[in-house]
């Protein structure tokens, strides 16, 4: 795979009261992000629809490496889109029976 993730959000009464986001293939080890997961850590399940904040700390947190396949940007953009289509998926669901 040129990136993956692994996504986990405890959600309990609309607020998500856990995040784990861990990233593979973006660099030689798999990345856990943890100022993203703290960030949204607290915060309301609506906080998704605005998810800049997040990516801005995804982007302190994983510094990708280019590797023969991928641009480090490239890898960047995939981290992103990955991230986006995970909040797309949760604000699609009702998720108030998770957590």
């Amino acid at each position: 795979a040129s990136a993956g993730g692994a996504f986990v959000l405890d959600v309990a009464e609309g607020r998500i009261t856990g995040a784990r986001l861990a990233f593979f293939g973006v660099a030689d080890r798999a990345m856990l992000a943890p100022q993203a997961g703290d960030y949204l850590r607290g915060r309301p399940l609506a906080a998704l629809a605005a998810p800049d904040p997040v990516f801005a700390a995804l982007a302190a947190d994983i510094e990708p490496m280019a590797d023969l396949h991928n641009s480090a940007a490239t890898k960047r953009h995939l981290i992103g889109v990955l991230t986006q289509r995970l909040f797309d998926d949760l604000m699609a669901q009702d998720v108030s029976a998770h957590g």
